[in-house]
């Protein structure tokens, strides 16, 4: 057997290339996060700077996040993470970075240099602790009269007892193969419905993900009364003809316009109780439209989820719908830019609408009344009331109107 072909020097030769394969990778390869500007820094040159770039990159004012800190210090949260090299500060600006950005692991790894493995552990350590952000800032609504109703109070006081509006929106989701059939909604992409529900003054005060995308909300509504009763019953919520006409759930009435688009240009008037009673319910009734736009422009992560597993998926929504009650209360009801850019998208799709005849909604998932019940007849009689009472002052406010400008 020729030297070369021995066992024994095959096996030597084998030795040596691992050995030059593992020096070349482990002890000669080039650092990989060299960038001069660390995570720490980064943190600190926005915390420090002027408030405009530190909005833009973590979707939330400074005293903000400054308060977020501090109550995640206060509940000793993330302590095992702080006492690394990592602050408390950049573990949160981490997670707020990729939510606010939809932003991967790889993303986050360049810009604040550190390697896939920690960002994705910091990701999943902040989720856990803010979650307990759940149950102290998405509260049930009070029994005072709603801010928006008190402003125009000759033309919505009839609403006076209405304590906000329920409604469901589909976010992506990212399902194994072998599951993926139930969660395809009605426009053939993967997703999750969720309930939620937000007062006037757009503070959720309810949320449940966590439904297939193929499920109808009414289902969804159900199963929320049923198990979640103290936040929903015996309270009075505005939704659309989508869902059943139940106690503590006013819709408007089925097949007569409102004139939303009409009306904004004040080209089109009510022509009877039923179209101005859908008209000042429509009114109302947006901003469940208007918070489900502004808590999507403001966490782009919901734009596309990233492949976490199902469970990650439905704590990341209940934690985002804390954080946004969060960043308002901060602010006592002040808007921020993001809430004119969403409000900017919504008119936008609303002028591109036909004049909309009630009974549409949320258009993703399947059939909404497939379960509807029978209506309740306390509610039909209250809806009843409300129009006739509604269209009469209606009519003598025109006529008043008219005498002026004859």
């Amino acid at each position: 057997m020729a030297p070369l072909q021995h066992p024994r020097n095959r096996l030597t030769r084998q030795l040596i290339v691992c050995m030059a394969v593992y020096t070349h990778t482990y002890q000669f390869k080039l650092p990989r996060n060299t960038s001069a500007l660390s995570g720490e820094a980064f943190i600190n040159e926005l915390l420090h700077g002027h408030p405009a770039p530190f909005f833009e990159t973590f979707r939330m004012p400074i005293t903000t996040f400054q308060d977020l800190c501090a109550w995640l210090r206060r509940k000793k949260l993330l302590v095992a993470q702080t006492r690394s090299r990592m602050s408390l500060e950049q573990v949160v600006g981490i997670f707020l970075w990729m939510v606010g950005h939809n932003m991967h692991s790889r993303d986050a790894q360049n810009h604040f240099q550190h390697s896939p493995s920690t960002i994705t552990k910091v990701f999943h350590q902040v989720l856990d602790a803010l979650l307990l952000l759940y149950s102290e800032f998405v509260r049930p609504p009070t029994d005072t009269v709603p801010g928006r109703i008190a402003q125009d109070w000759d033309k919505m006081r009839y609403f006076e007892n209405m304590q906000g509006a329920i409604d469901g929106t589909h976010i992506e989701a990212q399902i194994p193969a072998e599951l993926q059939v139930p969660f395809r909604n009605r426009k053939g992409i993967l997703s999750q419905n969720v309930l939620a529900g937000c007062t006037l003054d757009m503070y959720f005060f309810y949320c449940l993900p966590g439904w297939e995308g193929s499920a109808n909300d009414s289902r969804a509504l159900e199963h929320a009364i049923v198990h979640d009763s103290p936040q929903l019953a015996n309270r009075f919520y505005l939704a659309d003809t989508g869902y059943a006409l139940r106690k503590g759930i006013l819709t408007p009435y089925k097949g007569v316009r409102y004139h939303l688009r009409e009306q904004a240009k004040a080209a089109q008037q009510p022509k009877n109780k039923e179209e101005l009673f859908n008209l000042r319910h429509a009114q109302l009734r947006n901003v469940i439209e208007r918070i489900f736009g502004v808590f999507k422009k403001r966490f782009q992560i919901l734009d596309k989820m990233p492949s976490y597993s199902f469970n990650v998926q439905v704590k990341l929504i209940l934690v985002l719908v804390a954080l946004h009650n969060c960043i308002r209360y901060r602010a006592h009801g002040v808007e921020d830019a993001i809430y004119a850019e969403a409000d900017a998208k919504y008119e936008a799709r609303i002028q591109q609408q036909p004049t909309e005849r009630s009974g549409g909604g949320n258009q993703g998932g399947g059939m909404r009344g497939e379960l509807a019940q029978s209506e309740d007849r306390s509610m039909v009689e209250l809806r009843e009331r409300m129009a006739i009472e509604m269209w009469g002052d209606y009519v003598i406010y025109m006529e008043r109107r008219n005498r002026i400008f004859r």
